[in-house]
This record gives structure tokens, sequence and C-alpha cells, in this order.
């Protein structure tokens, strides 16, 4: 019976989309009012019926040079939107900086680690406000283009593959629960179809390779968790694909060589830890090769200090 009532809501959000576009082919509002519907369904707890609305916005959309939801503008709102925030200068207060740019109805602040907002615009756009922890804004703000990703929880002790999607309908997660855990492979997506990262998982807890992209697909992570902890090397790499950093653990502690590079290749900075204390040479460079500090440790003692400048 349940089976049934799901091929009849697939059935009746399909004859929707195709009724709106009966009325005329080549209708812009028409193709609204469907992407409307159908993003209302990619909030439906059944799996089926969000997949099947996911695949219609990704036909629809196709067809318009905007490649997002908002198929009316061919910048997919970008122009408008930049003119709003370019408004935003350093000195406002938060008050001053919604009332030029609201934020998305039901949309949550995110605050970076320095203290700056971002949150959503509409279903494409988010803005970045460089605040610093205070309540003005110190630089300019930024626009930054990001689809909503629709999450739906899953059923309590769910077991299967649960998937969730994005707006533009391309896969935003993937993910395998075991009795309402996470048990075997999780997989996240950028907003055009690029895996973002993978993580492996047994009984909730992470534990295997876990590996990230860039949004064009070139690799921007490796390493790896032992029993949900960190483990062995971990790389960084640039965009570039120069190696940003390495990273050794050993049960979730530095263990061994920790450093990192410039982009053009110059070492940044390298450490030595044994079993999470600092233990070895620790030095420092600028972006030209020229030591800035070098410092010996032992068992998390400076043994030796010294800087790289001339006296």
């Amino acid at each position: 019976m349940e089976r049934l009532f799901i091929l009849f809501f697939i059935n009746v959000l399909f004859l929707s989309s195709w009724q709106l576009r009966s009325i005329s082919a080549d209708s812009l509002s028409d193709d609204e009012a469907a992407i409307a519907l159908h993003i209302k369904a990619l909030h439906n707890r059944n799996s089926e019926v969000r997949e099947a609305a996911a695949d219609a916005l990704r036909r629809i959309i196709a067809r318009y040079p905007s490649g997002t939801s908002n198929i009316r503008s061919k910048d997919s709102g970008e122009a408008y939107w930049m003119e709003k925030v370019s408004q935003v200068k350093a000195g406002m207060t938060k008050a001053d900086v919604v009332k030029i740019i609201p934020p998305l109805p039901e949309s949550a602040e995110e605050i970076t680690p320095n203290g700056d907002v971002s949150y959503r615009l509409d279903n494409d756009w988010v803005v970045i406000i460089p605040y610093h922890h205070s309540n003005k804004v110190i630089s300019s703000a930024k626009l930054a283009k990001l689809e909503l990703l629709v999450y739906v929880r899953p059923p309590e002790d769910y077991t299967g593959t649960w998937t969730t999607w994005y707006v533009n309908g391309q896969k935003g997660s993937e993910v395998q629960y075991e009795n309402g855990g996470y048990n075997g492979l999780l997989t996240y997506y950028h907003d055009n179809g690029q895996k973002s990262y993978e993580q492996h998982y047994a009984d909730n807890v992470c534990d295997g390779p876990d590996t990230g992209w860039y949004k064009d697909g070139l690799k921007m992570y490796s390493g790896q968790y032992r029993k949900g902890k960190l483990d062995g090397k971990w790389i960084h790499w640039f965009h570039s694909g120069e190696k940003q950093s390495e990273d050794n653990f050993k049960d979730g502690e530095f263990d061994g060589l920790i450093a990192g590079w410039y982009e053009n290749g110059q070492m940044r900075f390298e450490m030595n830890y044994k079993n999470g204390i600092k233990d070895g040479v620790e030095a420092g460079w600028d972006e030209q090769g020229a030591l800035q500090y070098m410092r010996v440790y032992k068992n998390g003692r400076v043994l030796d200090a010294r800087t790289g400048q001339s006296p």
C-alpha cells in the first residue's frame, strides 16, 4: 500500500510539472512554478520522491544559462546581489547591514573562527561579512555562489543509504546507515556534482581513509582515521597542486614531522613531535627562503633558540 502511495505521489509530481508546461511549452513562469514544486518535494521524507524531484530540477535548469534554480536571471542574480553587497561599508553596524542585505528567512548565521559572519541571501548566494568578533564591518563584504542544500534527517534507527540534494538537483550527500548510526561510506558533494569529501565509518566511528577535493575535482587533502582518531600522514595541497602541509599523527596526537609550505614550494615551517610533545627542530622561513627562527626541543623543553636575523 505504501509503495502504491509513493508511486502515486511521484506521478502527481511529474503530472503537475507537465500540466504547468503544457499551458505554454516555452513559458518561463511555468518552469519557475515547476521548480518551486520540485524544491518543496526535496524536503519529503521519502527517498524516491526526493530523487524524482532532483531529476526533474536538473532537466529544467539545464535549459537555462544560469545553471541554478534562478532561471529568470542569466547570471543567477549575481549582478543584483553584487550591487547590494557593494553598499556594505567599513564601520557599518550589523543592524545597518541587515537593512541592505537581509538574510534568507529561516537561514542560520555561521561564524568563522576569526569572527566573520556568513549567511544565505537566496537559494544560490551567501554573503561573508568581516566583523572580526565586533559589531561593525571591518572591510569589504564578499559574495559567494553556493547552492542551498536541503537537509532531511533520516528516520530513527534507519538502515540503508540516505541521500540529500541541492536545490539545483545535484546530489548533496550520500550516507550509509545501520540502525541510525553511520556505518560505511559517507560522501558529501559540491553543488556542481563533484565530490567534496569522503569518509569511512564503522559503528558510528570514523575509521579509514578521509579524502577531500576542490570544486573542480582536484584533490585538496588526504588522511585517515583509526577508531575515531587522526592517524598516520595527513597531506593538504594548494589548488595549484603544490603541497600545503604535512601532519603526522599517532593515536590522535602529533607524532613526527609537522610542516607547511608556501604556494611557491618554499617551506614555511617545520616542527617535530613525539607522542604529542615537541621533540626536535622547529624552524620557520619567509617566502624567499630566509630563516626567521629556529628552536631545538627535547621532551617539550627548549634546549636552544635563535633567529635567522643578523644582529
